[in-house]
């Protein structure tokens, strides 16, 4: 009704919208970057594991002063919870993979992979590489709960419910409680850009293996202790007595007690078993032609 030369007497002024509204611009940069982690960030919050006071997944156990109490209850939010442990994965991808972060040449991004390494942690260089293994995908949400042993393995002759074999005379358990699937040995001779999630992201060097089979490695940059991803906790058990087929020693006799287990910390022993601590490194990058 008014305009700016000017107001009715004793009227005040009306500002009249336009009959069409601004849209606010796209955030672009820093910002919506920032507003993209924040957002994956908070799927990844609600499924992770270490965060106790969120509900715990149908085959996860309840630990409670050293005592375990196991729930088998179907969680109707279960399938949400698997949607959001994939939001999560992709949320490490996404900050594991920031542009900062260069890609020398020669070498392609791919989905975090996780290579379970053996050595001096304190080593920029070694031998021993034709022990290491690689996962090409994230084992632990294909992985069983120690207390689902029985159920998830065992009664289906081994198979898990993700489709791996469980072997008995070699089984593999992560930081939560989850019985592994075996990584893929050994890791194939080439460059890789590792990481441990923390300062130092670096190629990863492994050589062809030489006449008697041994395979060396080097990182450019930084120990195999800076590349380590702490948090991640892995180990491979094998039955003392392997003639006994896996009743020498099992998942079963794990103490559902001794996890989680704590970043950097050794895994439990398991009775009847030996035990073969690994680290584990991320890879965000491997050859081209690979």
């Amino acid at each position: 009704i008014g305009s700016s030369g000017g107001s009715y007497s004793g009227v005040h002024p009306v500002r009249v919208r336009p009959a069409t509204m601004r849209h606010p611009k796209p955030r672009t940069g820093t910002a919506a970057s920032t507003a993209h982690v924040a957002l994956l960030l908070l799927c990844f919050i609600l499924v992770h594991p270490s965060f106790s006071f969120l509900p715990l997944r149908s085959n996860q156990a309840v630990q409670s002063k050293g005592s375990i109490t196991l729930s088998f209850a179907k969680n109707p939010l279960s399938r949400i919870g698997d949607i959001f442990e994939e939001a999560a994965a992709s949320t490490i991808d996404y900050l594991l993979m920031q542009p900062k972060r260069d890609v020398p040449d020669g070498l392609r991004r791919v989905r975090t992979q996780f290579i379970a390494a053996l050595g001096d942690t304190n080593a920029s260089s070694g031998t021993g590489a034709e022990r290491w293994g690689i996962w090409p995908i994230d084992p632990g949400p294909r992985g069983v709960y120690l207390n689902q042993f029985d159920a998830s393995l065992l009664s289906r002759g081994g198979t898990a419910p993700a489709g791996w074999s469980w072997d008995p005379n070699e089984f593999w358990i992560e930081e939560y409680g989850r019985i592994m699937e075996k990584p893929d040995f050994p890791v194939p001779a080439g460059r890789y850009l590792v990481t441990g999630g923390r300062k130092v992201t670096t190629v990863l060097t492994i050589d062809p293996p030489d006449t008697s089979g041994t395979q060396k490695w080097k990182l450019d940059e930084g120990t195999l202790y800076d590349v380590t991803h702490l948090p991640c906790r892995s180990a491979k058990y094998t039955p003392i007595d392997s003639t006994k087929n896996g009743a020498g020693g099992s998942p079963a006799d794990a103490n559902l007690a001794d996890y989680p287990v704590k970043p950097g910390a050794e895994m439990p022993s398991i009775p009847g078993c030996n035990k073969q601590d690994y680290a584990v490194l991320f890879v965000l990058a491997v050859e081209r032609d690979s």
